[in-house]
């Protein structure tokens, strides 16, 4: 009888260690299911008390420091160009990253990896930009936004933008001509006292375009610069960070377009693309480049 006992305890003991093994589950450890529980439980309470008497209308450093604003930007997309409009329009990754000491924390995590409802809730850069005639911010099927918070309270904000914004156009040597497509941000309320903005890394990397991103018909785009500066207005000095894209036309696409036109008996349609801002143009001298491209 008590051997029979005690191989009903073996027995019972055994299917104990097998149930624990496939659940997970060992006598002294936690399972699975209670390490995440608790993860949660951790971050939850880190975001809490990050919040707690956080107040998002006041710049990080108010009244100690000057807040500093690194940038930089990954263009996707860089097209179509009007040369009527004098414009262009630009998809791009727009980043950026500033310190907040009061988005400091300690925990099993490093970095807290956030969506946009977090970002309504903390203190972000006015950033505008200063030749953009429309921008907007991708939403589908959410806010394309990313947020980063460090231990060390250092922020990463990246957004999804299309951007159209101004390109001033000098049509002199049409269509031999050349441009650089200006594309200026800076805060809109804070002066260089209060926010000033720097690019995250040297200048040939800070502004990058990916290699099929570029959607011109028109044009070849031979680069992109990067500079900085301060602009002065009626309320203060701000800094302004510009990019400048370099555009140069391509003139057998031109040359193709125009000939098209004129087999199938559309000439004045062909030399209405030269003078179309005939206001800054004499019409002989497009008519002499018309005739030189196309016959010699």
């Amino acid at each position: 009888m008590k051997k029979n006992s005690l191989r009903l305890l073996d027995c019972l003991w055994a299917w104990t260690l097998l149930l624990g093994t496939l659940t997970g589950r060992s006598y002294g450890q936690p399972s699975i299911q209670d390490e995440l529980k608790d993860n949660t439980t951790v971050f939850t309470r880190i975001l809490d008390r990050l919040l707690d008497g956080y107040d998002n209308r006041l710049r990080p450093g108010l009244g100690e420091r000057v807040t500093e604003v690194k940038t930089d930007i990954f263009v996707t997309s860089f097209g179509p160009v009007s040369d009527h409009d004098m414009e262009y329009t630009i998809d791009v990754f727009f980043r950026q990253s500033w310190k907040d000491e009061r988005l400091k924390f300690k925990g099993p995590m490093t970095v807290l990896r956030l969506n946009n409802l977090m970002a309504s809730k903390i203190w972000t850069p006015d950033t505008f930009f200063h030749n953009g005639k429309k921008s907007v911010a991708h939403n589908m099927t959410m806010p394309n936004k990313l947020l980063r918070i460090t231990e060390d309270g250092t922020l990463l904000y990246t957004m999804r933008l299309t951007v159209r914004a101004e390109c001033p156009m000098h049509l002199e040597d049409f269509p031999m001509d050349a441009h650089a497509c200006p594309l200026k941000f800076g805060s809109y309320a804070y002066t260089r006292a209060e926010v000033v903005y720097e690019w995250t890394r040297e200048p040939a990397r800070s502004v990058v375009v990916a290699e099929d991103g570029s959607r011109l018909n028109q044009y070849d785009l031979l680069g992109q610069t990067v500079d900085s500066g301060i602009v002065q207005s009626s309320t203060g000095e701000y800094v302004v960070m510009t990019t400048h894209f370099h555009l140069k036309r391509k003139i057998g696409y031109f040359v193709a377009k125009c000939y098209f036109k004129i087999h199938r008996g559309a000439v004045p349609p062909c030399r209405a693309h030269f003078v179309q801002r005939r206001e800054m143009f004499y019409t002989g001298y497009f008519h002499y480049h018309l005739h030189f491209y196309l016959w010699t």
